[in-house]
């Protein structure tokens, strides 16, 4: 690596070197981080970024570690969280902003404590803020997009940007704030009494319990394809629920997850993906996306 601990602290007061990421991902897979920083606020955040790139270091900035698989058993570059200022939460009339770093469910809890309601879609979604924005995050009964109002970002050069919601593009997992690091963003919530937003929220999280697994994973392998049966479908279809290569299994629950039973290794996970990518692709003529991040 070019980019030293020396330099690194110059920037920023949190640096690990050789940090292991499996404790920092639900699939409880990681590989050793070169250097695993963390950033307190946007200007810190920009001058540690500042310094990754004139170093051509890379770089990969980690949320809640829940859409996350690390292919390698070391990653030769810096990860980068964020705390502090990102943690934030505050609430202007109906309106809720959370810092990127903010868990789905502290900003729901804080949304129920307000006696705002419109979050509870999300609930058992285990991201945050800043990555549930930019990849729309969602579940059945609705996605992240449905009650953003704004969001501020760093584009490509490192500047702050505002951006309203009419000025993002929103599809299916995915929104145009791909490759832009979302900072904070604020939702657009309407008053209700806070038991009537529990009882929604209860149920929505009892739907969710009664049909995922409760090993560890990194949720949904797979994007559902755009039309015809969902991708949990197809792979139940091909005979591969339960299917196990090492410590990975296909769950036996849905077929969309893959769970770590144990002692699985990144290996045993990408395994699974090719081939339940390539079983679907030869009986159905379908082609699945993943869904989860694979970090090289």
């Amino acid at each position: 690596m070019s980019v030293t601990k020396k330099e690194l602290l110059a920037v920023a007061s949190d640096v690990k070197e050789s940090e292991p990421m499996a404790c920092r991902t639900t699939f409880r897979i990681g590989a050793e981080a070169g250097f695993f920083v963390t950033a307190k606020n946007a200007g810190e955040l920009k001058s540690l970024l500042g310094l990754i790139r004139s170093k051509n270091e890379k770089y990969f900035i980690l949320g809640a570690g829940s859409n996350v698989l690390f292919a390698a058993r070391r990653y030769d570059g810096v990860i980068v969280s964020l705390d502090g200022d990102f943690r934030k939460i505050s609430r202007d009339g109906n309106t809720v902003t959370a810092g990127a770093a903010v868990r789905l469910a502290i900003l729901e809890a804080f949304a129920v404590k307000e006696g705002l309601s419109g979050l509870e879609p999300l609930s058992g979604i285990p991201g945050a803020v800043g990555a549930s924005v930019a990849g729309n995050a969602g579940t059945r009964f609705g996605s992240i997009e449905d009650t953003m109002e704004s969001v501020t970002i760093l584009d490509g050069a490192l500047a702050e940007k505002n951006l309203p919601k009419n000025s993002v593009t929103f599809s299916y997992r995915n929104s145009s704030l791909t490759g832009h690091i979302v900072l904070e963003a604020s939702f657009a919530l309407k008053p209700d009494r806070p038991p009537e937003i529990l009882k929604r929220i209860n149920s929505f999280m009892a739907r969710r319990s009664a049909t995922q697994p409760h090993l560890p994973s990194a949720g949904s392998v797979f994007k559902n394809p755009p039309s015809g049966d969902p991708a949990g479908k197809l792979i139940e279809a091909c005979g591969l629920k339960g299917y196990k290569i090492g410590g990975a299994a296909i769950s036996s629950e849905h077929a969309n997850f893959i769970v770590n039973t144990g002692a699985a290794a990144a290996e045993d996970v990408l395994a699974l993906m090719r081939l339940a990518s390539e079983k679907v692709e030869k009986n159905f003529g379908v082609k699945l996306e993943p869904e989860i991040k694979v970090v090289i």
